[in-house]
């Protein structure tokens, strides 16, 4: 994963948007993240088949994470950076299940 953000970095390098704009481009590619997870629970018509749904799904929730690593390195924030703060929130979440 971690090459996969020091690519979004490269990426960021060539696009001169601002960390707004990105955050407005997270917000749609979490919309349609959104759209395609409601597909799957009756929220929004569907004519597709479960296998497309789920390749959407996919190729959305990368979209996201994509968005969210070009913010993050708009900020200065590393990849280890991230990772570090992610065990610290899944310790949380996990004292909250059990």
């Amino acid at each position: 994963m971690k090459n996969l953000f020091e690519e979004v970095k490269e990426l960021n390098d060539l696009d001169p948007a601002t960390n707004a704009e990105r955050l407005g481009k997270l917000t749609e590619e979490v919309g349609e993240l959104a759209k395609e997870v409601n597909k799957t629970n009756g929220r929004k018509v569907n004519t597709n088949t479960k296998e497309e749904i789920i390749s959407e799904i996919t190729q959305e929730a990368a979209d996201v994470i994509q968005n969210v690593f070009s913010i993050a390195d708009g900020f200065g924030i590393t990849y280890e950076d991230i990772v570090e703060a992610m065990k610290i929130k899944n310790g949380k979440w996990r004292s909250k299940m059990i």
